[in-house]
């Protein structure tokens, strides 16, 4: 019967062996997993085998103790075999795992298992009885220490049952938890507990009591050195991390004062420099334009604005009169009995301009004026009182120039220069450009329209241009509009004037007027301030300006080109008799018309308009405050000259004489301008009491002509 009762112990530990290893689950890698699996089947086999041991003596002292008594040993193989009921299984305490068996793990794990002399069970992976046997003594002590005793004893004649009964039922339940044992159970392979045994457990569950260190799973990945050595690679990664991070702070608190001591240098001003909002406006400007690559002792024009760029928007002649206009204010306020004779015509004439104007459709004053000048258009240019050829162009624009200060294509004045007279060929006059400017923006239809609606009202509706002399005439003024008004040499710092004599005019304007001629007219129309000879001096303002128009004027045949000085003069000024052609458009609006009114007017005026302003602004005191600012200034830009290393003796010397001879020009409009009793004098001739602007417009011109010999005809009179 114990045969049977083993062969079926041992059959079902061999299936439960089995299957626990069957149904485990991988974890891992393939190598992991078979270690796992060696240990795991090792821990149980030494954990079952030494329940199956104790079991097997047990229940062996119970058969004897029965044969003793006379008992049937049948009570014994029952609760054996009840004890393979899987129900026995249900709610089994968790115990301390068995740490003991250490030898065992080892030789297992390494496949060092002792030879056994039953080829089935060590198949099966059993241990064998001469095994167990052998084991017996070292497996009896670590199992009296690892399991605990209960609190009451059991009784002798059911211990041996009861222990077989808890042992089978551990050899069965193997493959639930191998770290599972009832607390409560003492040792089956002793008797009643001795008063040493006592003072063991009293020991033993002192020790158990007090907390001990928890200790590392054997299932886990890490060994003990591998967490070392983990620890030890996370700290140095962090500190690299850390030693990083503080580097690339300080990187960037580097590159941050670098920039901003280069972009913005720590310094302290000057006491003696001038840092208000003014001040510092005028050096960002000079310092824009200031073109340090160019020489100064060369070209001083082109080191100070060399890198000035135009802005043809900004410096045109309607923003720039525009500006002067806001400036002055309400012409009305200038009309107060205190202020001077002169500037009272002056702004008199402004305010006709702006009130008594109206879309008269009698033209017959503006006409006559046309023909008188020599000027046919829109009649044929065979009509013309003026000589045949170029040099009749010539002839009406110098009569436009000088006697009636008409500059269409350039401006003719006077000036002496070390009491030597100077003919000054200038720039184009205000009113011709603006109202150049005005044409550039109009589309060809509009363009068209108002060519033929100015042909009708010079010719009383009598004449009309068809559609190929309006295209002819649009190409011709576009020619002369490109030459006048946008110069990008002279606004890029590259143009220059030219002082010529009469007889050397050809090389700047070409051959279309010989210098005879040139002579001839001069002295036909300026013979009453100066005496004009082929010797006689001529400064070319805009020399390349010049001498474009002078191209133009040579490559048209004389009746087109009297055709292009009829209609840019006709659109220029027919707005003085009638408003209908004062603007294009609405867009402008009324400030474009204040502007024109103001420009006429100081055509014929000069800078008397700004007379009164001038005077309350810049007082004897103020003026000396320029001065002593100017004076300062030139001292203190000699001294630097003076003092600097790079340049020689005589470029020094070059530079303070030039500094002085600029400082030493006059700043301020001639003393007439600046004393209101002298100004009413010298405007004395000019009237306002005409019917008209534009009889305001004649007398003032035909009075300026009459001043044509004065001192102050050029810096003052015809000043702008």
């Amino acid at each position: 019967m114990t045969k049977l009762m083993m062969m079926i112990a041992r059959m079902a530990m061999s299936v439960w062996f089995a299957c626990s290893t069957v149904g485990s689950p991988k974890r891992g890698t393939v190598a992991e997993g078979i270690k796992r699996k060696q240990r795991d089947a090792s821990e149980k086999m030494t954990k079952t085998a030494s329940f199956c041991l104790s079991a097997e003596q047990s229940h062996i002292a119970a058969e004897e103790r029965d044969k003793k008594k006379g008992a049937p040993a049948a009570k014994g193989i029952v609760a054996t075999l009840l004890s393979l009921n899987p129900l026995a299984f249900v709610a089994r305490p968790r115990v301390r795992r068995v740490d003991s068996l250490e030898v065992i793990r080892k030789r297992i794990q390494v496949k060092e298992e002792p030879p056994s002399p039953f080829p089935l069970q060590t198949t099966l992976g059993l241990p064998t009885r001469d095994a167990l046997q052998a084991l017996e003594p070292k497996m009896k002590k670590d199992i009296q220490e690892q399991e605990p005793r209960g609190p009451t004893d059991v009784p002798p004649h059911n211990a041996g049952a009861t222990a077989s009964t808890d042992s089978s039922r551990k050899c069965t339940s193997a493959d639930e938890d191998t770290s599972t044992s009832h607390p409560g159970l003492p040792s089956v392979l002793e008797g009643p507990a001795s008063p040493g045994h006592k003072v063991a457990d009293k020991k033993r569950s002192r020790e158990e009591s007090q907390p001990k260190d928890k200790k590392e799973p054997r299932s886990s990945p890490l060994r003990p050195a591998d967490r070392h050595q983990l620890k030890g690679r996370t700290a140095s990664r962090l500190l690299l991390t850390a030693g990083l991070v503080v580097f690339a702070m300080i990187l960037v608190a580097l590159s941050v004062l670098v920039v901003r001591r280069v972009y913005s240098p720590f310094h302290t001003p000057a006491a003696d420099v001038c840092d208000s909002e003014d001040c510092v406006q005028h050096a960002s400007a000079i310092l824009a334009s200031l073109n340090r690559s160019a020489d100064p002792c060369v070209d001083f024009h082109v080191h100070v604005c060399g890198r000035r760029e135009a802005d043809r928007a900004a410096e045109g002649t309607l923003a720039h009169i525009r500006e002067v206009f806001n400036q002055l204010g309400d012409a009305q306020a200038f009309l107060a009995p205190n202020r001077s004779s002169a500037a009272a015509k002056a702004f008199a004439a402004v305010s006709r301009c702006n009130v008594d104007r109206g879309t008269s459709t009698n033209a017959e004053d503006f006409v006559k004026f046309m023909r008188e000048r020599g000027i046919p258009w829109p009649r044929p240019a065979s009509t013309s009182g003026k000589g045949v050829g170029r040099s009749g162009v010539l002839d009406v624009l110098l009569d436009l120039a000088i006697n009636w200060r008409v500059a269409l294509w350039f401006d003719v004045t006077v000036s002496m220069r070390h009491d030597t007279p100077v003919i000054i060929i200038g720039d184009v006059g205000d009113i011709p450009a603006l109202r150049m400017e005005h044409l550039a923006g109009a589309d060809g239809a509009t363009y068209n329209n108002v060519v033929r609606n100015l042909s009708l009202f010079l010719s009383d509706g009598k004449l009309t241009l068809n559609d190929a002399e309006v295209k002819e005439l649009h190409n011709d003024e576009t020619l002369f509009r490109r030459a006048l008004l946008f110069d990008d040499a002279y606004d890029a710092g590259e143009g220059f004037d030219d002082l010529v004599p009469v007889s050397d005019i050809s090389t700047v304007f070409g051959q279309a007027v010989s210098p005879a001629h040139w002579a001839a007219l001069l002295d036909k129309y300026l013979n009453a301030a100066i005496n004009v000879s082929a010797a006689t001096e001529m400064l070319i303002v805009k020399e390349q300006q010049f001498a474009r128009v002078g191209s133009i004027v040579g490559s048209l045949p004389y009746q087109r080109l009297l055709n292009v000085l009829g209609w840019t003069f006709a659109y220029a000024y027919a707005w003085t008799v009638n408003t209908d052609f004062d603007v294009l458009s609405a867009v402008t609006g009324d400030v474009f018309t204040h502007v024109q009114c103001f420009v006429a007017v100081q055509e014929s005026f000069g800078i008397v308009q700004s007379a009164p302003m001038f005077q309350d602004t810049f007082d004897a005191n103020e003026r000396s405050k320029v001065i002593a600012a100017l004076s300062w200034t030139s001292a203190s830009l000699v001294e630097l000259v003076k003092s600097s290393l790079r340049l020689a003796e005589s470029t020094k010397l070059e530079a303070r004489s030039k500094i002085s001879s600029l400082v030493s020009k006059r700043i301020w409009p001639p003393e007439p301008y600046l004393h209101a009793s002298s100004l009413d004098v010298l405007y004395a001739n000019f009237s306002d009491d005409a019917k008209s602007f534009f009889g305001v417009w004649l007398q003032s011109k035909k009075a300026l002509r009459a001043a044509l010999d004065s001192p102050y005809y050029g810096s003052l009179m015809t000043s702008r």
